[in-house]
């Protein structure tokens, strides 16, 4: 059993600072509320959520990928969902090895499907694309 226990320790601490490596690549989740502004929603705030991933090329600049589940709603008459993909450049200025400011600038796609319920008729797909900052 000792030799069990050590041998998982030694793999833990070698293993460790390889993963500590800094590669560059990062990911992320981001969590909030999403709103709809529609007469005839009935839920019209619930949670949304967010993945991401990028690469730092160097301190000064990233490019990152991400992707948004915008929630779905019921109106009246049917119901709507709605997602996001965007990519961006991302400038970083580090003042001290605690503190950096950080701006993004990129392009996303957003949509929105509004599927009918039973004894309506109208599907229909909604998308736009445009600059993110």
């Amino acid at each position: 059993m000792k030799k069990i226990a050590f041998t998982i320790l030694l793999t833990v601490f070698s293993v460790a600072p390889a993963i500590a490596a800094d590669t560059g690549l990062y990911a992320g989740v981001k969590l909030g509320s999403v709103s709809y502004r529609y007469s005839n929603v009935t839920n019209s705030s619930q949670g949304g959520f967010g993945l991401l991933g990028g690469y730092n090329f160097n301190p000064n600049f990233a490019l990152e990928i991400e992707y948004d589940d915008l929630g779905g709603f019921d109106s009246t008459t049917g119901n709507i969902s709605g997602s996001s993909f965007g990519v961006s450049g991302v400038g970083s200025f580090p003042f001290n090895q605690q503190f950096s400011v950080f701006g993004k600038l990129g392009i996303a796609s957003t949509s929105l499907k509004d599927t009918a319920k039973p004894g309506y008729s109208g599907n229909f797909t909604y998308g736009n694309t445009g600059i993110t900052l």
